[in-house]
């Protein structure tokens, strides 16, 4: 979430769809929706691996693995999040521009094949 916190804050619009966004309007990733399989496909560690936890895995099995694991000492009583490292945070960042971007393309695309077909050209 503060990749996209920062985004928020240079231009006020949902990094999905684009339309006017604001802090307080954050949701999770929707399942099914192409941000969430980016989203759930996320590689992180174990939020105990300084502790010597050697688990890695998809940000998706994380809550399940905290659970259970051996190092987490409130495991019967809170679950922590997973750490995501800047490296894969840097590439979130990135996958979701370039989502906006490659959406924004699609929506002129289908306009322009839309104003062909209104225009009897195809």
């Amino acid at each position: 979430q503060g990749c996209v916190c920062q985004a928020l804050q240079v231009t006020p619009n949902c990094p999905n769809c684009r339309s006017p966004c604001e802090m307080n309007q954050l949701q999770s990733p929707t399942e099914g929706t192409f941000i969430y399989r980016i989203w759930s496909s996320t590689m992180v560690k174990c939020s105990w691996h300084e502790r010597g936890c050697v688990w890695t895995g998809s940000i998706i099995d994380a809550s399940a693995h905290l659970q259970q694991c051996q190092y987490n000492e409130n495991r019967s009583t809170s679950i922590t999040e997973p750490s995501i490292s800047p490296e894969h945070q840097e590439t979130i960042s990135r996958l979701e521009h370039r989502i906006v971007e490659l959406e924004d393309t699609l929506r002129l695309k289908e306009q322009q094949i839309r104003r062909i077909q209104r225009d009897g050209r195809l």
